[in-house]
């Protein structure tokens, strides 16, 4: 799938998903719903999210038991990533991170980020 998102870039330009995206983006919202976009991987995709359709942006990235506030710092000053389609996206620029430890607090923070 990351070869098919990078091709349609690639001939449509890099706008091609996301304009797609809002589309259908403001079809769910004028009719009364809501929207979970579950994966952003370039800037102009966050941008048009965050600024222009007031998106709340959530970073999610697994963790262990180990984790302590150092990592956390660490995560949200920055998300280095080693693939093409991510590690563009600053996670400081998030409106929250939540580290999955696959416990019940998990779905607890989710729930609390996206109603906040």
């Amino acid at each position: 799938l990351i070869e098919t998102g990078l091709w349609g870039r690639r001939v449509f330009g890099e706008n091609f998903w996301i304009n797609m995206a809002t589309r259908k983006i403001h079809k769910v919202i004028r009719g009364g719903g809501s929207v979970v976009v579950d994966d952003v991987r370039f800037q102009n995709e966050f941008n048009e999210l965050k600024f222009n359709l007031g998106a709340r942006m959530i970073y999610i990235t697994k963790g262990t038991e180990q984790d302590n506030e150092t990592n956390r710092e660490f995560i949200l000053r920055i998300n280095n990533k080693s693939t093409p389609t991510e590690g563009n996206l600053w996670s400081g620029a998030f409106h929250k991170v939540i580290v999955n430890r696959f416990d019940e607090q998990f779905e607890k923070d989710v729930i609390s980020a996206v109603l906040e």
